[in-house]
């Protein structure tokens, strides 16, 4: 089942890091409610993306983030 795209707005609550040796992926968590302390697990696959979050993105950032939501299938899995 593919699902649309969604689009959050947040702030990045901690510093990113490379998802991979190479820089071409980058991994961040995007926090969406403060109050309410919902953070998301992000992920970048552009490799340009990718170097502009690791490198020119600090935490405090506002952020707008789209793309495809992946829930895990079991409670054990990351998201």
């Amino acid at each position: 089942m593919v699902t649309a795209p969604i689009a959050l707005d947040g702030f990045l609550g901690e510093e990113t890091v490379p998802g991979d040796v190479h820089g071409s992926t980058a991994r961040f968590r995007l926090t969406v409610s403060p109050t309410d302390e919902i953070t998301l697990p992000c992920s970048v696959d552009d490799p340009e993306m990718a170097h502009a979050v690791i490198h020119d993105l600090i935490p405090g950032d506002k952020l707008r983030v789209t793309g495809y939501l992946r829930l895990p299938r079991t409670l054990d899995e990351p998201m």
